[in-house]
């Protein structure tokens, strides 16, 4: 080989070698994530009651009590004034009708 094809040609093996080398730690890396997410994974499947209080909050822990939840409350329908009151009195004491008088609405 002569000195201009090495002059030549190592600048590309080294970018060779450095790209190999990337390739290794990344396989590594994914290996070591794809074992954690197992791990993860295993875990997330566990029963609750595997866990003592101490290690989780009680928050996280299911609510196994027989109590039923109380229902939703339903708003009251309000009372409509029409309803409850009769029309002709109303508007004769009303102060916008009531220099009309009753006569003339009805």
């Amino acid at each position: 080989m002569t000195d201009h094809w090495r002059n030549f040609i190592r600048p590309l093996t080294w970018r060779c070698k450095w790209t190999e080398l990337r390739i290794k730690e990344i396989d590594s890396l994914a290996l070591k994530y794809s074992k954690e997410l197992a791990e993860y994974d295993k875990g997330k499947h566990t029963t609750p009651d595997q866990f003592s209080i101490e290690e989780f909050g009680s928050k996280s822990l299911p609510f196994l009590g027989e109590h039923r939840r109380n229902k939703a409350n339903k708003r009251r329908k309000r009372k409509k004034v029409e309803e409850t009151t009769e029309i002709g009195s109303y508007t004769s004491h009303h102060y916008i009708f009531s220099y009309l008088g009753t006569a003339h609405l009805s």
